[in-house]
């Protein structure tokens, strides 16, 4: 599939929110739970003055991004999101792989993240491991926290 990944600018914050938002529905969450995740999953301006962002593009539409945060001496990965309609595509593949070579040209050696639990499987295919649990704020939810050494 013939698709760009270009950094992104916050003109393009609603779409990311939109999209983060349809993709964790994707996953058969109650109502609830996805009300409670709307500010965690709201991209805007400050969002960008943390964060780098890249985009997948197919048609001159975003269909995925991802964002990260470099933090001393480790990177953070806050976003991987793929438009459920392009979902098992390997685009995910490709905006990780793209992410994780991104943080290796600043000198980073690791990156965690925390992970959606539908998500665990597609990260440890990609060679991460989980390092850790985080409380979420549902009760008895946990999110794996996962980490990757890059070479």
């Amino acid at each position: 599939m013939n698709c760009d990944i270009i950094q992104l600018n916050p003109s393009a914050a609603a779409t990311l929110t939109s999209l983060a938002l349809k993709s964790k529905a994707y996953w058969d969450y109650p109502a609830a739970w996805l009300d409670l995740w709307k500010e965690d999953l709201k991209v805007d301006q400050e969002y960008f003055e943390k964060f780098m962002l890249y985009g997948i593009y197919r048609y001159n539409k975003i269909i995925g991004f991802y964002s990260y945060q470099l933090q001393d001496r480790t990177a953070y990965i806050d976003m991987l999101f793929i438009d459920p309609i392009f979902i098992g595509r390997q685009l995910g593949s490709r905006l990780l792989s793209h992410c994780l070579n991104k943080i290796k040209d600043h000198g980073i050696q690791t990156a965690y993240l925390y992970s959606d639990p539908h998500a665990q499987v597609f990260y440890e295919k990609h060679g991460f491991c989980e390092t850790g649990k985080i409380k979420t704020a549902i009760q008895n939810r946990f999110l794996p926290i996962m980490t990757y050494q890059l070479d």
